[in-house]
């Protein structure tokens, strides 16, 4: 198998796994204030019209074992994380990957962002970014 077939479906399984840790997400956290809303790679550079209180998850796939992780960027005026934490995929694999669950609580306007990157690093390799209105 070619090594770029092997990203692809890398990717892939990386993807599925991200909607089924969203899905369980929300059967897990139940309901916050009366609302829970969930984030992915799809929703980068959404602009979103959050009432303060509401709780959302982002859920992005990640591979610690190459030293990369993401770092959230949260002005306290914006948003309270409330959990951090990452779920491995399950594969059992020697340097598989997970996914990187964040619950915020959300306090105001402004933007949320994420940057996947080593700490060793200034530039990330990648960024997701979301933007709360009132």
């Amino acid at each position: 198998m070619n090594r770029n077939l092997k990203r692809k479906i890398g990717l892939f399984t990386t993807y599925a796994i991200v909607s089924i840790v969203l899905v369980i997400s929300l059967a897990l956290f139940g309901k916050a204030n009366g609302e829970i809303t969930s984030f992915g790679p799809a929703d980068n550079g959404r602009i979103l019209a959050l009432a303060p209180g509401t709780v959302i998850t982002v859920a992005l796939p990640e591979n610690p074992s190459t030293g990369y992780a993401w770092s959230p960027e949260i002005d306290k005026i914006v948003g309270q994380i409330l959990e951090d934490e990452f779920i491995p995929s399950g594969d059992n694999l020697l340097g598989a990957g997970g996914t990187h669950l964040f619950k915020i609580k959300i306090i105001g306007a402004g933007e949320i962002r994420f940057s996947y990157m080593r700490p060793w690093e200034n530039c990330p390799s990648e960024t997701f970014r979301l933007t709360v209105t009132g």
